[in-house]
């Protein structure tokens, strides 16, 4: 006797999660501007270059560019001060295999310049790589039994769809645009930090082949030279892109995510004078391939003819894709170094911390950047890290993912020149929806120990409950689900009542 075994190959996720990083850059003021009174603000741009995996932890490395904003003495002028550093990120991951898939981004968290004498500047960038970690591997189905037809073998087979992660094709997205500026921007103005949005507008699958249609939002905000005034501008610049695959069908269901890997915008004067904007934008166009495959699974078995010993196993199946989202509320206060009268700007950037399986607590951090005005019409920059914390409905499976997005931030100056800090953190929760099965992993038939059988043509009448399944009555006295459906001339068990007489026989 033989165990008939069915195998589909899928990917699993290892790891998911978020690595906070510092780099610290110090660089020297040009000598064409004056000395530093007192700094502003600072923003960075991380480029990820590279990213690779090795067993026990992955590699990435890039490059951060800064910009700090300053006043001089005597001078209401805003000058500006750039910088590039090189970095190098590696995150010790017992669980990576060198022959995983590493899928990476990268994220600025947030940046603060600080002042190590009126020629030199320094400033620190909180950056995060997020990394998931899929690891390729065969998921066995028990699907039958070869044996001998003396063996008198009965099993029970149930027929199951899985949804399987089949692939996991990349591709480049990159977007190099100059965009004039319009709304009465100045060339001489300053670019005071960016952000990049990817969406998806259309998107078909073919045969080895996944056809993106979409857009990628540029927001900037500049800095008028003279008066420190914000500006904000708003531009979408469409792309169309293939991404080939050597395992994707019509029928597959692909979900394609724009994950940020380098965002170097800059604001320069065109050939007319004008202001432009120089973007050059790369993005990760990752595509997750799941197909529903249809299987059978051994649920169970026994013989009429010899005793057996069985040993079950459970196995786990994806059977669909579940979102959960919940918010969580926040208020906060926080005191500024100059009392604050205005607020010009703010961004939020959000980190979460990674799901562990089986628990219900969903937290993260809202790191907040917000440029204000004071009393004296200076420009102020305050930066702060909220927690926050929210109880999901079920706990998180294995494999579920965990986002965090700050939504209706609103920030307010108070009677005592503070700052009060307002909105929601909305986690939202991507996890497989899973059923699990029983199956047989081994069966052992004693052929020196066989059942005792009545004799040809005996039978037992016996008053149906309702509850036991004709599988189940059929096992429990050693004869077969077709024989008992025959002699009862009935097709199935939804044809049966509580309380029916039933007849069980036996070989005949």
């Amino acid at each position: 006797m033989e165990l008939l075994k069915n195998k589909v190959a899928q990917y699993t996720l290892v790891s998911d999660g978020a690595y906070g990083q510092e780099e610290t850059l110090e660089t020297i003021v040009p000598d064409v501007n004056p000395d530093v009174l007192r700094i502003i603000c600072a923003s960075s741009e991380l480029c990820m270059k590279e990213k690779s995996i090795q067993t026990g932890k992955i590699r990435a490395n890039g490059e951060i560019r800064s910009r700090i904003f300053y006043t001089a003495e005597g001078d209401s002028t805003i000058w500006q001060v750039e910088g590039v550093t090189p970095f190098t990120c590696t995150v010790d991951l017992p669980e990576a295999g060198a022959d995983d898939t590493l899928i990476a981004s990268c994220g600025v968290i947030g940046a603060q310049a600080s002042m190590v004498n009126p020629r030199k500047l320094s400033v620190k960038t909180r950056y995060c790589i997020y990394a998931q970690i899929y690891r390729q591997e065969a998921a066995e189905y028990i699907e039958g039994v070869d044996c001998k037809p003396e063996d008198g073998m009965n099993t029970r087979v149930e027929t199951v769809q899985p949804l399987a992660l089949v692939g996991l094709p990349e591709r480049r997205l990159v977007i190099n645009e100059e965009i004039r500026l319009s709304g009465g921007a100045l060339a001489t103005d300053r670019l005071y930090r960016s952000e990049v949005s990817w969406s998806i507008e259309e998107q078909k699958v073919l045969t080895n082949k996944i056809m993106l249609r979409g857009s990628a939002c540029v927001k900037a905000v500049t800095i008028a030279e003279k008066d420190g005034a914000l500006s904000q501008h708003v531009y979408n610049l469409p792309f169309a892109q293939i991404i080939e695959s050597d395992n994707t069908d019509v029928d597959d269901e692909v979900r394609v995510e724009c994950r940020m890997m380098q965002k170097e915008i800059r604001l320069v004067a065109g050939a007319d004078g004008a202001p432009v904007l120089q973007c050059s934008i790369t993005a990760s166009a990752q595509a997750f391939v799941s197909r529903r495959t249809q299987v059978r699974i051994l649920t169970d078995l026994y013989s009429t003819a010899y005793e057996s010993e069985l040993e079950t196993a459970e196995i786990v199946t994806r059977v669909n894709d579940g979102r959960q989202s919940v918010t969580a509320l926040f208020s906060e206060t926080a005191q500024t170094d100059y009392p604050a009268v205005r607020v010009h700007d703010v961004s939020v950037c959000c980190e979460c911390r990674r799901p562990t399986p089986g628990d219900t607590s969903a937290a993260g951090w809202l790191c907040f950047q917000i440029l204000y005005e004071t009393t004296t019409g200076g420009l102020c920059c305050l930066s702060r890290k909220i927690e926050v914390e929210a109880q999901l409905d079920s706990p998180f499976p294995r494999g579920a993912c965990l986002q965090l997005e700050c939504v209706e931030p609103q920030v307010t100056c108070t009677e005592d020149g503070g700052l009060c800090l307002t909105g929601k953190g909305v986690f939202v929760c991507t996890c497989p929806e899973c059923k699990a099965y029983r199956q047989i992993k081994s069966c052992r038939l004693n052929r020196q120990s066989c059942k005792s059988r009545p004799r040809r043509g005996t039978l037992i009448l016996r008053s149906y409950d309702g509850k036991d399944t004709i599988w189940q009555i059929a096992k429990k006295y050693n004869t077969t689900s077709g024989d008992i459906l025959a002699a009862n001339k009935i097709t199935g068990e939804s044809e049966l009542t509580a309380g029916r007489l039933i007849i069980i026989p036996f070989s005949r």
